[in-house]
């Protein structure tokens, strides 16, 4: 209805336009010949106006073209939506035309459910009488009414709980992969306290170790410093001799405890390196985490 309008605006516009171009036309054609016969040589004002008016027909006609052109793509919408509701072309071109007698599909089902009604009306108005008797072309018309709107409301039911289905699958996706997430979360933080606390026992038994080297350094110059000493003495000096023993023995055992710290320091040193394997593990996994939780954030 709308595009009709705007169709037959634009046609009058139109003819508006060529009579005002044939207007004018023949006014400057009036003002050449009354130039030659030496009348006044004037509608120059006319002119004007008539060009004025030919100006606000010319935008008009711009105004109305737009508005034709948007009034045709809004039909064409509506076409499709149309074609979506009914099913197929050939039915919305029926259901355009108004004497074809086509029904749309709300209308399909509110005749239907009409018809329905009437049938049940008359099934409890009838007290049963007809239920031996022959059925009629009006009872088998509304038994294949009743038959076609259950097999519709079958197919709408049957559509919502495979949507329903399909939301739950995703929700236990979803729920799956925030488990996941929390899973790994509680991971990189075990993984950072073990590697905090291998770190401080490194650190811890490297600092004895050196504290154990000074000392052993220590006891040896004063072996050496003792050997010395015992060598200037006399043979019946035994002080100084059991003061190198006791000093040697120190001396040996502090050896024998350097070469245990140094097996322990290697075997830390190799802990270092799985806490290094470990600190890149846990990097991967937090970006992993990462990605997870923005697919989460995505998903809701």
């Amino acid at each position: 209805m709308a595009l009709g309008r705007e169709r037959s605006q634009a046609a009058q516009l139109a003819s508006e336009l060529a009579g005002l171009r044939q207007q004018l036309k023949a006014r400057e054609a009036a003002k050449e010949s009354g130039g030659v016969n030496g009348g006044p040589a004037s509608p120059g004002q006319e002119r004007r106006e008539a060009q004025k008016r030919l100006a606000e027909t010319n935008a008009r006609l711009a105004e109305l073209s737009l508005s034709y052109e948007g009034a045709r793509a809004e039909l064409a919408k509506y076409k499709r939506a149309l074609e979506r509701e009914v099913g197929s072309v050939d039915g919305a071109a029926r259901l355009l035309e108004g004497g074809s007698g086509a029904r749309g599909r709300a209308e399909q089902i509110s005749l239907l459910r009409d018809q329905l009604r009437e049938a049940q009306r008359r099934a409890m108005t009838d007290n049963g009488g007809l239920a031996g008797g022959p059925s009629s072309p009006g009872s088998r018309g509304e038994e294949r009414a009743r038959e076609r709107l259950q097999q519709m409301e079958q197919e709408r039911r049957h559509d919502h709980e495979r949507l329903l289905v399909v939301e739950q699958q995703l929700r236990a996706e979803l729920d799956e992969s925030r488990r996941r997430a929390d899973a790994l979360a509680a991971r990189i933080k075990n993984l950072e306290a073990d590697v905090r606390s291998k770190r401080d026992k490194l650190k811890l038994l490297l600092d004895k170790s050196d504290n154990d080297n000074q000392l052993v350094s220590a006891l040896r110059a004063e072996l050496e410093r003792c050997r010395q000493s015992s060598g200037k003495l006399s043979p019946q000096g035994d002080v100084p001799a059991r003061r190198v023993a006791d000093l040697a023995t120190r001396a040996a055992e502090q050896q024998a405890q350097i070469g245990r710290q140094e097996k322990i320091i290697g075997s830390l040193r190799e802990r270092a390196a799985e806490v290094d394997r470990l600190s890149s593990e846990n990097e991967k996994l937090r970006e992993l985490v990462g990605l997870l939780q923005d697919k989460l954030s995505g998903a809701e």
